[in-house]
């Protein structure tokens, strides 16, 4: 957590990918995914990019190995929408017209 807060550059972008991978493999997978998610929220982003596609890409990885590791699916699922509404809210779309 203390890694999150006191982000200056990208070096741990890596660690919470696997954090967010890790969560098809733990029991504290809850855990683990708010960990990677919000890792990758607070990463710093380079102007004039898409700093939610990170985010959305861990949150697609996470997705698409739980069916596969028998974690409940119910709650997964439920996470999962849960991760992608906060999305919604921290990145809300901007329509350029």
């Amino acid at each position: 957590m203390v890694l999150i807060q006191h982000q200056l550059d990208t070096r741990f972008v890596p660690r919470w990918f696997a954090a967010c991978e890790r969560t098809a493999w733990s029991p504290f997978w809850r855990t683990d995914l708010t960990t990677g998610l919000l890792g990758l929220c607070k990463t710093p982003h380079a102007p004039d990019t898409q700093p939610e596609r990170r985010v959305a890409s861990a949150l697609a990885r996470f997705a698409a190995l739980v069916p596969d590791r028998g974690l409940p699916l119910q709650e997964t699922e439920n996470a999962f929408r849960r991760a992608a509404a906060i999305l919604t809210v921290l990145y809300p779309r901007q329509d350029e017209y």
